[in-house]
Formats: structure tokens, sequence, C-alpha cells
């Protein structure tokens, strides 16, 4: 299979990242004790900024309804598209959700 045999709705992108953040969102808890944790055992300071944004956002922002862009700057690495026609969502954090 090659990469340009996967096709995907125009709109899906955006549909998946609003449901890979409400789904960080909603096991909120056990990803902000993660970062912590991860942050407490490394000296590099990008991760460290990384996680400490991610947690401020998922603290302030909450669930979101729609895709906003200047907030996908924030947070959002890239997506990647599966053989399987899922999505991939990676968060700056190294975070990843399938959709």
């Amino acid at each position: 299979m090659l990469c340009t045999d996967i096709e995907i709705d125009a709109g899906l992108p955006e549909k998946s990242f609003v449901k890979a953040w409400n789904l960080i969102f909603s096991h909120r808890m056990r990803y902000i004790a993660c970062f912590k944790n991860s942050t407490a055992k490394t000296d590099d300071l990008l991760i460290k900024y990384r996680a400490d944004e991610f947690v401020q956002l998922l603290e302030t922002i909450g669930a979101i309804n729609s895709f906003d862009y200047d907030f996908s700057l924030k947070v959002l690495d890239h997506i990647e598209a599966c053989e399987d026609g899922r999505l991939s969502v990676e968060f700056f954090t190294g975070t990843r959700v399938t959709i």
C-alpha cells in the first residue's frame, strides 16, 4: 500500500483533533500526573516547557466543540493517516491518540 492509496474526508483531520483533545481532557488527571512525573525525571527544558504548557491548557481550556486553528498551533505536532483510514493525532508532548 502506498501513501497515495489512503483517502480521508476533507473535515476529518479537524474532527479527529477535537475528539483527541476531548479524550485527553476527559482523562486529564491521569495525563497531568503522567506529565508531571515525566518532567521530574528529565533535564530537557523543551520537554518540561511543553508538558507544563499542556497541563495549563488542560486546566484552562477544557473540552472543545469545534476546531480552533490558533489553539491547535499551541498543542498539535502533526496528524498521520493510518493504513486502515483512521487518523493518529500527535501532540507536542509526544502523546498520540488514534481516532
